[in-house]
């Protein structure tokens, strides 16, 4: 008879009952086509970006976000604001200016894109115009598309044809222009530190100044209404210039703003300031000599601001965009709506159904995955910006919150996650590990760190260990907490007496360990420039470099799943490796993701890859093996046929051995349609034999 007694690591082991034993040991090295993980979703579906500039046309916000490039929202509903799409810029964009169905964005890095944006789901590029300068300001007039330029002043493009832009002529204003507005044949620049410059344009290729002001601050935004010039002056807030005679302009009036005036938007006799971390100021400006503070409407980081109706919508460089009305009267404006355009996710945990993504800007980010290809939103902890880490612990999530220390959520209601305590104690958390009532964090240079969470609401700091370099991770196994120590490598610390933790011992590794994960014996640390090392810690106290796997980049997250590796290696995507052997490691495949790998997270076959600007993207793995035992079947004489079932061309190689140390080669295989057979001669004198297929190539 024979029977099936056990699954190991996806390897199938078989006994027969008689004379001869035998087993089979599926040991195969998966092949990279088998291996290749399947995209099945991403969160939020578009990169992130800090938002820099916003235009609104038929409810529709058109955004530049940064490192996010141009995003397309819906604001028919503000309080669901509903994303169409985008098309990343490959830089930090900037500017947005409309024209017709293209929208021309100014990306500082590479250049002025005119995007195609008939259909606002798939934005496509027509053309680009890219001078070396930093483009930071647009406007448009006719066929010309007129570019503020912080390096080279102002740069006229023809963009009579969009899949050529050309430039035509510019005004060299020595540097600093940040914004453009044009009416009739002048164009006027917010222009620095030079505040107001007019240069005619009524030739392009041979452009004139006209005429200047200075303001008394740092010139970054004008908008035009009649004969008269809004500024916002930076420091200097609102400034407001009589333009009627473009050669000689002069002083009107000003409010001086408490924070720094980014960006403003005029619907008289409003003027509504984007004033930084000052929020909007909204202005009374009925008397242009005298204006007034009607408002304040509080924001994190008001970038721009334009108004869409009698509604007031903000881009919040750190908050995304904002939609404000007023309620109550004017003094009273409530946020009717919002969406985050920013983020850099640094890690995920899956709990059930919920992923809990730790941005480091957009604070923690409740995510329902049941449907990874359609992962949504449903509920954000906002009161928070920076979150390094998260680890799911029953009722609540315990965060690793930079200078916030250790932060604890009740999580019973994800669409509303509320703080219920912490401790702070001057740490700067970036990885923490849950042991029951225990929240262990990686504490930078100040090392581990041990806060007892049992009650939240008066978390107390219970022990530690200062470790030697930079501790940026932290794994548990059983009461051993394993720490990536930056330059002192990985450090393996007893804290089952959390007031008395103990170095029992750890590898100081090649490079800068950045994140740690442990399977039986062996620690698999992310080694930044050094790849993958492998650390046998069976005597923590005598460690030993059990592998390497060398990669010419950046080695920031590992994950085990059995004998498998997952390196985040940055804007190489993950690696996926074979460490059965950790002295040969070998690669079985790569996950090219779009932005840079930080962390990988797994719930069942499904891997969660945190990608910095991009989000979170969820892959389906095929944990099972490649190589595995379909059927054992007597056959005359007393042999046993192994029915095995591989991928299609695969070339296998059977072994025998009789202590499953000392293996033999006795034949090898192809399995041309990814099936292939063997025939185990009769055992004879021999009391048991071992057999095992492996996967050549």
């Amino acid at each position: 008879m024979i029977e099936r007694v056990s699954r190991l690591n996806g390897d199938v082991i078989f006994r027969k009952w008689s004379l001869l034993w035998l087993a089979v040991w599926l040991a195969g090295v998966l092949s990279v086509a088998a291996q290749q993980p399947v995209l099945l979703g991403t969160w939020p579906g578009h990169p992130q970006g800090n938002l820099y500039n916003v235009v609104i046309q038929d409810q529709k916000a058109f955004m530049a976000a940064g490192s996010g490039g141009l995003l397309i929202v819906s604001l028919t509903n503000p309080a669901a604001p509903v994303v169409l799409g985008y098309y990343q810029t490959r830089g930090s964009a900037v500017g947005v200016v409309l024209q017709g169905q293209y929208a021309f964005v100014a990306d500082s890095d590479t250049g002025v894109h005119a995007i195609n944006v008939s259909n606002p789901s798939a934005p496509v590029e027509s053309g680009v115009y890219y001078s070396g300068g930093i483009p930071s300001g647009l406007a448009v007039a006719g066929n010309y598309i007129y570019v503020a330029d912080q390096v080279l002043g102002l740069e006229i493009l023809d963009a009579t044809v969009p899949e050529s832009l050309v430039k035509v002529g510019g005004y060299n204003t020595g540097g600093d222009s940040y914004s453009v507005t044009v009416s009739g044949h002048y164009a006027y620049l917010a222009n620095g530190f030079s505040g107001l410059l007019v240069v005619d344009v009524q030739d392009p290729a041979n452009c004139a100044l006209a005429g200047s002001y200075d303001t008394s601050g740092v010139a970054l935004d004008i908008v035009l209404d009649g004969t008269r010039a809004y500024v916002a002056d930076a420091f200097s807030g609102l400034q407001i210039l009589d333009i009627s005679v473009p050669t000689n302009i002069t002083f009107i009036g000003n409010y001086n703003t408490p924070g720094i005036a980014y960006g403003l938007a005029v619907s008289l006799p409003y003027v509504a300031v984007a004033d930084g971390s000052a929020g909007i100021q909204l202005i009374d400006a009925s008397n242009p000599a005298q204006p007034q503070l009607v408002t304040n409407i509080p924001t994190y980081s008001a970038r721009k601001v334009k108004w869409m109706g009698a509604d007031l919508v903000v881009a919040d460089y750190v908050e995304g965009v904002k939609v404000f009305r007023e309620s109550g009267g004017p003094p009273q404006w409530a946020v009717v709506g919002r969406y985050y355009t920013g983020g850099h996710v640094s890690a995920s945990a899956i709990s059930g159904n919920i992923a809990y993504v730790a941005n480091q800007e957009g604070g923690l980010c409740m995510v329902d995955v049941r449907w990874p290809a359609n992962p949504t939103l449903i509920g954000r902890l906002e009161s928070l910006r920076r979150v390094y880490d998260v680890a799911p612990a029953g009722s609540y999530a315990c965060l690793a919150a930079g200078t916030n220390g250790l932060v604890v959520v009740d999580v019973r209601n994800p669409a509303q996650p509320v703080v219920v305590g912490g401790y702070s104690g001057g740490l700067d958390a970036r990885a923490v590990a849950v042991s029951g009532n225990l929240a262990l964090l990686a504490c930078t240079y100040d090392g581990l760190k041990i806060v007892d969470f049992s009650n939240p609401t008066n978390c107390v700091l219970v022990g530690g260990f200062d470790t030697l370099g930079y501790a940026s991770d932290v794994v548990v196994a059983g009461a051993r907490a394993y720490v990536a120590d930056g330059e002192a490598g990985v450090q393996i610390i007893d804290f089952s007496q959390p007031s008395n933790c103990v170095l029992l011992g750890g590898y100081n590794t090649l490079g800068l360990a950045q994140s740690v994960a442990v399977s039986g014996p062996y620690v698999y640390v992310a080694d930044g420039p050094y790849g993958l090392s492998i650390v046998d810690a069976t005597d923590p106290a005598a460690c030993v470099l059990a592998g390497l796997y060398p990669f010419n980049g950046f080695s920031a997250g590992v994950s085990v799943i059995g004998s498998r590796v997952y390196l985040s290696v940055g804007d190489s995507g993950v690696l996926v490796l074979d460490a059965s052997d950790p002295a040969q490691c070998s690669l079985l495949g790569q996950i090219q993701t779009d932005g840079w790998a930080r962390h990988i997270a797994f719930s069942g076959n499904n891997a969660y890859v945190s990608l910095d600007n991009y989000g979170l993207a969820i892959y389906q793995t095929d944990t099972a093996p490649v190589l595995s035992l379909q059927s054992l079947v007597r056959v005359p004489g007393g042999g046993i046929q192994f029915n095995l079932s591989s991928v299609p061309g695969a070339v296998l190689e059977m072994q025998v051995s009789s202590n499953f140390t000392n293996w033999t080669p006795v034949q090898t295989l192809v399995a041309p349609n990814g099936t292939a057979t063997f025939v185990a001669p009769p055992g004879g004198s021999a009391p048991r034999l071992f057999y095992r297929a492996k996967l050549v190539r």
